[in-house]
């Protein structure tokens, strides 16, 4: 263990001689082969594959040599590994070898390992696909080089997410923007790439969104609209543009809440002033009967109160 750390391949090769176990595993499960692997020491790691060691070993954490190589960016040692019959399509740890490539972002590894898979759609341990990690990291080149590799653009995880609904739910607009001129699909179900920008303020990802087809109205398991999620975040910037773009400003949740009766709820006043200038209907009634100045009232948001009170239908 010591001599492959250290990758001193002639120690190996005497201690070979002597008959030492090639395979022989240190407390946490990883081999001679993952320490030389991690380290990059390729001639160590050629001397441990002449000898017999099993490149698809697994540490106690679910990681072979290849992905302890992937992970550390040695190119040299990942080839000789996958030259070696290291398997790049392992499920063994919490991320595939092409997640940890992808995570990297080095383009000549991204490409040894694309060579050697056949469905560039495994999941890590989150559930994500390496094209869903690459949004995530705002990696465009690799998005590029995942697409290329025909990647499948929609493909989503447990919860719904595609990597367009990531890429606007970390307000990259301009990952989104690839996204959709790769056609990626604007009005998944549930949770809408467009609920995710308006949930984190993006306005330039909501303008994308809206410049390629999504519907500005979609609800999602609680009724809301995006606007709503606007509303109740206070992402004015979002709001007025999805307001813009057609959002319907009485649209209302399962609770029956308007945005109005969020905004004044949550202190979002600004938008309650446009809310107020843009004559929302201020006498409609949530689930409980509250209207928006009862929503305001309750909080106590005296600025909420006073802007509704100069709405027309109440000044009268």
């Amino acid at each position: 263990m010591v001599a492959a750390r250290a990758g001193n391949g002639s120690i190996l090769r005497v201690l070979f001689k002597r008959g030492s176990q090639v395979d022989a595993t240190a407390k946490d499960g990883s081999t001679a082969l993952h320490l030389a692997a991690h380290n990059g020491y390729i001639d160590a790691c050629r001397v441990l594959i002449g000898g017999g060691a099993n490149v698809n070993a697994v540490d106690a954490a679910g990681l072979n040599p290849l992905m302890k190589a992937v992970q550390m960016g040695h190119i040299g040692v990942t080839k000789l590994l996958l030259k070696s019959g290291a398997d790049a399509q392992a499920t063994t740890g919490p991320k595939t070898s092409l997640h940890l490539a992808v995570e990297n972002g080095i383009k000549d590894m991204l490409e040894l390992l694309l060579d050697q898979v056949k469905r560039v759609v495994a999941i890590d341990d989150k559930g994500f696909t390496p094209l869903m990690v690459a949004s995530q990291r705002g990696n465009d080149a690799v998005i590029e080089q995942l697409i290329a590799r025909k990647a499948i653009i929609d493909v989503a995880d447990k919860r719904g997410w595609t990597p367009l609904t990531v890429a606007a739910d970390f307000g990259l607009h301009d990952i989104a923007l690839i996204l959709l001129q790769k056609k990626a699909n604007a009005n998944a179900n549930g949770n809408t790439a467009l609920h995710y920008a308006a949930g984190n303020g993006c306005a330039w990802t909501c303008r994308f969104l809206a410049m390629f087809g999504a519907a500005v109205d979609p609800k999602n398991n609680y009724g809301a609209t995006p606007l709503l999620i606007a509303a109740m975040r206070g992402n004015a910037d979002a709001f007025k543009l999805l307001v813009h773009e057609g959002a319907s400003i009485n649209a209302n949740d399962h609770g029956k809440r308007t945005s109005l009766h969020l905004a004044a709820k949550n202190g979002a006043n600004d938008i309650v002033k446009m809310l107020v200038d843009f004559e929302a209907d201020v006498k409609l009634k949530d689930k409980r009967g509250f209207t928006p100045l009862m929503a305001a009232a309750q909080v106590e948001n005296v600025r909420a109160i006073r802007l509704l009170l100069a709405h027309p239908a109440l000044a009268k």
